[in-house]
């Protein structure tokens, strides 16, 4: 039996004679933190929708949770967590009457709201002030409460740090990280690569409506050019490996982008004269760019 909380077979939207979203295939499997990434326009936003049938796809299926969606979404719905990527609480609310009031829909009582107060450090005094004396990161505080307090077996999260500062972001990932163990499953939207890249066990980028990349964060390296950045101790020499660029950056400093294995880099430059080196993986976000550059020049 499948453990996947997600399942999409074949999915596509389609808006007069534009598809938003083309073919979608991916599983996300129960206790996952998933990543899901893409530049404005990609299909993130109509995915999400799709999901949690608040869209009807024009194509394929759709299983969130073992129910058929969006033909069982009033089911799937009360077991997911939702935060979207502009949250609007209502203004007029308080944070604690909009926090009791949002939490009657979901299956299980806000087992974790306390501890949630502690982590985006929100008083007592915060919580019965109007929302629309908040900030944009109070609104984004209370929205994490919000999605998090209930535990439940899914939750999906649309750039879910926008507005917080960087230790309150470093405190909500650090969390977030606890979820899997609890039995939640994280569907996590983000334009922040680096966060990503931090917490994410698999990634998936989405460009231009499609699919085109599903991996671990280490396996997305494993495929993607390696920086080599040697200092020579004289004139610069052109290394006999297989680069895609090099670049000279000063008269004893080149750059080289390869994906040779290190213990070959090694060899070469132990019968070389140099000063220095350094032989750096790709980052998320560096990988990242190289899916995206030609995303201008076909647009």
């Amino acid at each position: 039996m499948s453990n996947a909380v997600i399942q999409t077979a074949g999915v596509s939207k389609k808006f007069g004679r534009h598809y938003a979203v083309k073919d979608l295939h991916f599983q996300i499997q129960a206790g996952e933190i998933f990543g899901f990434l893409g530049p404005n326009g990609a299909g993130k936003t109509t995915t999400i929708r799709m999901l949690l049938g608040l869209l009807r796809p024009t194509t394929g299926s759709i299983r969130v949770l073992g129910h058929a969606i969006p033909h069982q979404r009033y089911e799937a719905l009360r077991d997911i967590a939702y935060l979207p990527g502009e949250f609007q609480p209502f203004a007029e609310m308080t944070g604690i009457d909009y926090l009791q009031w949002s939490f009657r829909f979901k299956r299980n009582p806000p087992t974790y709201l306390d501890e949630l107060l502690e982590v985006m450090q929100f008083s007592k005094r915060d919580l019965h002030k109007k929302i629309r004396y908040y900030s944009k990161g109070m609104k984004q505080k209370i929205g994490l409460i919000h999605a998090l307090a209930c535990p439940l077996p899914l939750v999906v999260l649309d750039e879910p740090s926008s507005g917080l500062d960087p230790l309150m972001q470093s405190s909500f990932l650090q969390y977030v990280q606890t979820l899997p163990k609890r039995g939640t499953t994280v569907f996590f939207s983000s334009h922040n690569l680096h966060e990503v890249e931090k917490i994410c066990h698999r990634v998936g980028i989405i460009r231009k409506g499609k699919l085109i990349r599903i991996a671990s964060v280490e396996a997305l390296k494993e495929t993607f050019y390696r920086k080599l950045y040697v200092e020579f101790a004289s004139t610069p020499q052109d290394l006999p490996i297989h680069y895609l660029q090099k670049r000279q950056l000063g008269p004893d400093k080149m750059l080289y982008l390869t994906r040779e294995h290190p213990k070959k880099i090694i060899e070469v430059l132990s019968r070389c004269d140099i000063r220095d080196f350094s032989y750096r993986e790709a980052d998320l976000e560096e990988m990242f760019l190289v899916l995206y550059k030609n995303d201008r020049a076909d647009a």
